[in-house]
């Protein structure tokens, strides 16, 4: 009997390690089938965290910078406008160089051969280039061109020669080439003088 004792001994013993190997590894799959991806996904997370963190750190200048970019947005819209306001449906350079003749007078510059180009069609506007001489000091010359940016109608210098007069030394002879903006297709212009 004793080798059968000895025999149930060591099946017990046996059957004590199977069932621990089991216990093993009934509590290693549950770990290795969802702990190892739920580590990752920990990981994964706290790299997230640590990201946004950092992006956090930069969010007072962030709001600064969209603040002055949406002020500066507005700005370049409000100009926009108001510059589209001051752009008419056609050409009508007889009522420019009525504004033209005005703002010379307020600056004593004394204006003469006016001559309108053609017009140019462009994608979303047309332009006409307008020449024309003047006679002046410098100090009218300059209240006149800064005058332009007052006129009721919007217009561009395109082009500015200057010339000193033979006959007097102050007296400066002009020729301004205006850029004038309209809305509507192109038409033959009129030639004029003032």
């Amino acid at each position: 009997m004793p080798s059968n004792e000895t025999s149930l001994t060591r099946t017990g013993r046996s059957l004590h390690a199977a069932g621990f190997g089991v216990m093993l590894l009934l509590a290693v799959v549950p770990y290795v089938a969802a702990g190892l991806p739920m580590a990752a996904q920990n990981a994964s997370l706290e790299r997230q965290i640590e990201k946004t963190t950092r992006l956090l750190e930069f969010e007072p200048n962030v709001q600064a910078r969209y603040e002055k970019l949406t002020k500066e947005a507005d700005d370049h819209e409000q100009r926009r406008r108001e510059v589209l306001e001051r752009i008419p449906e056609a050409a009508d350079e007889g009522q420019f160089l009525a504004q033209l003749t005005e703002l010379a007078g307020r600056c004593e510059l004394k204006l003469q051969n006016y001559r309108p180009g053609p017009a140019e069609k462009k994608p979303t506007y047309s332009q006409m280039d307008v020449a024309l001489d003047a006679d002046g000091n410098y100090e009218q010359l300059c209240r006149f061109v800064a005058g332009l940016e007052t006129l009721p109608r919007f217009c561009r210098l395109a082009g500015l020669t200057v010339n000193r007069s033979e006959s007097e030394s102050e007296s400066l002879k002009l020729t301004l080439t205006l850029r004038i903006f309209f809305a509507s297709t192109p038409t033959q212009p009129t030639a004029g003088k003032p």
